[in-house]
């Protein structure tokens, strides 16, 4: 097989240097090798993925292995790094005898010295290679764990005491859906995000109203003693209710602003309006795009000159690119009126899941700003927390993102702080951060056809979930605890003992006896009806032994 004429670059295989992603193209496959090319305007420009599916025979005549380079990054590297990195994920798909196929997925670390991606930059310097000295690994290689990739190398900005960016955990903010004029409905509700874990809180400022009402939360909060810092979220009239209301503007810690809706002609107006009163206050700002309100003039633009094209992009292509525009536009407009480089935070917002990831590739390769990550509007229920985790683990699992926000709609009268919680339980299932102990519990089957334990779990996470506003100052490090409760034999034992602490009840006719393993020993069996407050007992025994104040 021929390699197509474009240059190529070797790489080998050391560790990942901290990097930028931006999409390479993948020239040509053949058996036990590959090879890449990198964009000609490697970083400072994004293009379309380009996809070349080859086939070559694989381990007997009777092969056959596709393979498609899917997910391709190369980089630029951070601070001045002498090499620069790339990961590629291979998916493949091998027709075995008989006609049936077994399929699979590799990822392949690789790194080359930067003087070498240059000279390929430079298309007089750039010479075609016909191979590649690296190998495909080995059959089984893509059944080995890869490890997440480094964060995304971004300055950071502090927002109050809360510093974003990827050299600090991915923070988790939410936002009130109170008449931000109703001062203590609001301060309740940010308190009680708070409380939930939100270390950002965003309200609406939206009337004059809103904004005179803002010392008023911020005093009620200081007096319950809650130091969450308060964003402002601004949409149309920011920059008059800033500039009347200076109260306002001095107490919210940061403001966010919608490039799409700060006024019509005189939209750079008003956005510098806001930035001088940032900068003035020494805040930072969230320039945050939303699909549905989109810079219309800037789309415009964009789709006419695609229409120029001797082969024009589809119309979501340009949308997406018209976002990032707008988005990277924004803040070089607010760095020219004076806003410093580090008091800048991006967003990008949409509503589909994979919009939503190729949008916030696409920002991430042509920035160095910490991004807000979310979609604009998850929904309702089981669909809003799957729809959110899906697309936020993408990215972060990609080292994408430095906040993140759960958009839930609310059931009526539902509970606000839901979205914080889910937002917790993404990051900790990532492995990314911990929040609050976690509990393997039993999905049950035929052989529990008892509640109990069912009942049990939920006692024992709501316990845990009340003691730890309290556990958290007293026991650092309380929130890796990991606690078991299983319903039978079968895995009952084994999970309990992998877990810190675990209790495993007893199944449909099965000896009424709950064995507790502590630190995978057995320690205890218990019995009786009071099963529930002596595991309690045990658990928070256990708690002051690991954890001491």
């Amino acid at each position: 097989m021929t390699f197509t004429r474009c240059p190529l670059i070797p790489f080998r295989i050391p560790a990942i240097e901290s990097f930028r992603t931006e999409k390479v193209k993948i020239c040509g496959i053949v058996p036990g090798r590959f090879a890449i090319a990198i964009s000609p305007s490697h970083v400072l420009q994004s293009h379309p993925f380009c996809e070349n599916f080859c086939r070559y025979p694989a381990r007997s005549p009777r092969e056959y292995v596709n393979v498609s380079a899917a997910h391709v990054y190369s980089a630029m590297p951070a601070n001045g790094a002498s090499t620069t990195a790339a990961r590629i994920h291979f998916h493949f798909r091998r027709r075995l005898a008989g006609g049936a196929f077994s399929a699979g997925a590799f990822v392949v670390p690789m790194v080359a010295p930067v003087s070498e991606v240059r000279s390929h930059q430079d298309s007089a310097a750039a010479r075609a290679r016909e191979s590649c000295a690296f190998p495909l690994p080995a059959a089984p290689s893509y059944l080995s764990r890869m490890p997440f990739p480094p964060r995304r190398s971004t300055v950071t900005t502090r927002v109050g005491a809360v510093p974003i960016g990827s050299g600090h955990p991915v923070v988790v903010q939410s936002m009130t859906n109170t008449d931000t004029s109703d001062a203590d409905a609001t301060a309740a509700q940010v308190r009680a995000l708070a409380d939930a874990g939100s270390e950002l809180v965003r309200i609406t400022v939206n009337d004059e109203a809103a904004a005179a009402a803002v010392p008023a939360i911020a005093e009620r909060l200081a007096d319950a003693g809650v130091a969450v810092p308060l964003i402002g979220d601004f949409h149309y009239n920011g920059h008059l209710l800033l500039a009347n209301h200076p109260a306002c503007a001095r107490i919210l810690a940061k403001y966010r602003i919608n490039p799409g809706n700060v006024g019509g002609k005189r939209r750079d107006e008003n956005f510098r309006t806001i930035v001088r009163i940032a900068v003035e206050h020494g805040k930072p700002v969230r320039i945050g795009v939303n699909w549905g309100s989109l810079d219309q003039d800037l789309l415009t633009t964009l789709m006419d000159e695609n229409a120029r094209r001797a082969e024009p992009l589809d119309a979501r292509e340009v949308y997406i690119e018209a976002m990032i525009q707008s988005a990277l536009r924004s803040a070089a407009l607010a760095e020219e009126t004076g806003l410093a480089h580090d008091r800048i935070i991006l967003s990008a917002k949409v509503s589909g899941v994979q919009d939503l990831v190729d949008v916030y590739r696409n920002l991430a390769a042509r920035c160095d700003f910490p991004l807000h990550l979310g979609l604009t509007e998850a929904g309702l229920g089981t669909k809003g927390i799957v729809a959110s985790t899906a697309g936020l683990s993408i990215l972060l699992g990609e080292g994408i993102g430095d906040t993140i926000r759960v958009s839930l709609t609310p059931r009526p009268g539902g509970d606000r702080t839901e979205e914080v919680r889910v937002a917790q339980q993404i990051l900790q299932s990532l492995g990314l951060r911990s929040f609050a102990p976690q509990v393997t519990a039993c999905p049950g089957c035929g052989r529990t056809t008892s509640t109990f334990f069912q009942q049990m779990a939920e006692d024992i996470q709501g316990y845990l979930r009340e003691q730890m506003p309290v556990w958290r100052t007293r026991h650092p490090g309380v929130e890796t605890l990991r606690v078991a409760v299983m319903g039978c034999v079968v895995n009952g034992p084994g999970e309990s003992k992998h877990a810190d602490i675990g209790i495993s009840l007893p199944g449909t006719a099965e000896e009424p006896r709950a064995p507790v393993y502590v630190d995978g020993r057995l320690h205890v069996t218990l019995k009786g009806d009071a099963i529930v407050p002596e595991f309690l007992a045990i658990l928070e025994d256990y708690v002051a032994r690991r954890y001491p104040a």
